[in-house]
């Protein structure tokens, strides 16, 4: 399976900024089992048979995911939108790379 990548960005334009100490939290799905992995980027997961990577890019996040079908991982990228929309108070949006 081909990687996915999408980026994560505030309706506004402005940077969403997340600290640091915030990541295991913000960039982990709810919905479904996850655990943090070793890997490229600022934080990276472990999901099913797949694995998700985020790196920090003006103006957002932006996401590659590994082994999983598109529809999972958009269901994935939407959740962590919203949840970084939350911790940030700023709404956001998202789009396929």
């Amino acid at each position: 399976m081909a990687a996915l990548e999408y980026l994560i960005t505030a309706t506004s334009g402005e940077d969403l900024v997340l600290p640091r100490g915030s990541l295991d939290q913000v960039l982990s799905p709810q919905s479904r089992p996850s655990q943090r992995a070793s890997g490229w980027g600022d934080y990276r997961m472990a999901v099913a048979d797949g694995q998700v990577g985020f790196s920090w890019e003006a103006p957002g996040w932006q996401v590659r995911v590994e082994g999983m079908a598109a529809a999972d991982a958009e269901g994935i990228v939407t959740e962590i939108a919203a949840q970084i929309g939350a911790a940030t108070g700023q709404p956001t949006t998202w789009l396929a790379l």
